[in-house]
């Protein structure tokens, strides 16, 4: 039912005029393409953004066993950080991933998909890959930290 209405809305990056818009398009598996950011980034507020990054990042999270989902959600959270890096929003992913009811599995996909995924957007792909890269090591060094905050093993 829900694909059908959004076959009839034609809903799409190009078109989405709020938040709510925007987690439609995440529940749907729609993939950002690298020029959609720019009008997603005009639609939403500050604060809808990071909603947005922290809403994307748990959809990742409940959908760990579906290889493709978390590809579409890897590589679109990829292409909207690549062009706007900032430590909020990193945090928001982080912390996200580490509340997840699986961190360690979690992390394990994260950093798989990023590195060896097949990038669609070709024109950007070194630049997405630099920063997948980025993230997982990040990630890494922010699960030790984390697990010895928490006195959890610090081994991956």
């Amino acid at each position: 039912m829900r694909d059908l209405v959004v076959e009839e809305s034609k809903l799409n990056w190009d078109n989405l005029n709020s938040l709510e818009d925007a987690k439609e398009l995440v529940d749907t598996f729609i993939l950002m393409k690298w020029e959609h950011y720019k009008h997603l980034k005009r639609q939403l507020d500050e604060n809808e953004f990071n909603e947005f990054i922290q809403y994307k990042a748990q959809s990742f999270c409940k959908h760990l066993d579906e290889k493709v989902a978390c590809e579409i959600y890897i590589e679109n959270l990829l292409v909207i950080l690549t062009q706007n890096l900032n430590s909020e929003h990193v945090s928001i992913l982080f912390e996200e991933i580490f509340k997840s009811s699986q961190p360690l599995k979690t992390i394990k996909q994260f950093v798989e998909v990023a590195l060896t995924s097949d990038i669609v957007n070709k024109e950007h792909d070194q630049d997405i890959l630099s920063v997948g890269i980025l993230l997982a090591c990040e990630l890494g060094l922010s699960f030790i930290e984390h697990s010895t905050k928490n006195h959890a093993p610090k081994s991956l």
